[in-house]
């Protein structure tokens, strides 16, 4: 079996949404989705034909199984899948937003298989380029956190990039808590990516300067990325130099998830070389890509990122 290139650890969950122009209180069905930050990023690698592995738990029950159907799918690897018999299947609810109504968020995870039963099995970044975490993981619960910090561990000690996007959820800990916890995991890392807003909020960093965010708070980080969503983003990669790319405009389905399929688009470009403005632009057009779609997993492949690259924009060297 080939070696994953990417391995992530987080937590999995069903996404339920009542059909568009429709709320949760008179909702007569729910759309189902698979999702979860990390699976995001790795699906969505996967639907471009990069290996990838994942580890969580998850419930042994046919719920369970409706969360890795589609992750396996989309050709991310399981083997690393703790199964847990009588285990909560963590849920979030959905009401899409239209017009003036903003888009709304109910989860229901709190006791889930993945935070109660996180776990890191020893061994599994052998042979791997990345390993890939977001914040939100280690907030889940203390042993969410001790397999976050496991993995830091070992991505240290194979010597593994390990790729970190903040993502930061108010709903699970405050700013302060974020940043003592995320500190020392930043400081490790090889790649980093953080919206605008968390830089901010989180971090009291500008967020116009990557670099001085890199300097702070990530200073092993050869690519660093502060996001701004329609807005674009901005990054420092090893010369130092501050580039900025454009988001590229398409028409919105779906939001959520977006920003993993940009973190997949941005990895899956370093993975084959390519220099740091270059994978902001892949970024970017994975991310559009994904929001025409339902669901938080990105269903595009090869020839549709290869195709809208293409069309898309080289970035900006700001000077």
């Amino acid at each position: 079996m080939t070696a994953p290139a990417v391995v992530g650890l987080g937590e999995v969950m069903l996404r339920l949404s009542p059909p568009a122009g429709r709320r949760i209180e008179n909702a007569d069905a729910l759309d189902v989705h698979a999702a979860g930050a990390e699976a995001n990023v790795l699906a969505a690698l996967g639907r471009l034909g990069v290996p990838t592995s994942f580890v969580t738990a998850l419930p042994r029950s046919p719920l369970g199984r409706r969360a890795a159907a589609p992750l396996r799918a989309a050709g991310v690897g399981l083997q690393h899948v703790h199964w847990v018999d009588g285990a909560r299947m963590g849920t979030f609810f959905v009401e899409q937003g239209i017009g003036a109504r903003s888009t709304s968020v109910l989860y229901d995870r709190a006791g889930s298989a993945f935070a109660r039963h996180a776990h890191w099995p020893a061994g599994a970044l052998d042979s791997v380029r990345y390993a890939l975490l977001s914040g939100i993981t280690p907030a889940l619960s203390a042993a969410a956190a001790d397999a976050a910090n496991a993995m830091v561990a070992e991505a240290e000690q194979y010597g593994v990039t390990l790729c970190i996007d903040v993502n930061y959820r108010a709903r699970l800990w405050s700013p302060a808590d974020a940043r003592a916890h995320l500190s020392p995991l930043l400081a490790q890392a090889g790649v980093v990516v953080c919206a605008a807003r968390d830089a901010q909020l989180v971090f009291g960093a500008d967020p116009d300067d990557p670099a001085g965010f890199r300097a702070r708070w990530a200073p092993r980080a050869t690519v660093c990325v502060i996001t701004a969503g329609e807005a674009g983003c901005r990054a420092v990669g090893e010369s130092d130099e501050v580039f900025a790319a454009r988001a590229v405009p398409t028409q919105v389905v779906d939001r959520l998830g977006l920003g993993d399929a940009f973190v997949a688009g941005v990895l899956d470009a370093l993975l084959q070389g390519q220099a740091v403005e270059d994978s902001l632009v892949a970024g970017a057009a994975l991310a559009a890509l994904a929001a025409t779609t339902h669901g938080d997993l990105s269903l595009a492949r090869r020839e549709d990122l290869d195709a809208l690259l293409t069309e898309s924009s080289t970035a900006q060297v700001l000077r």
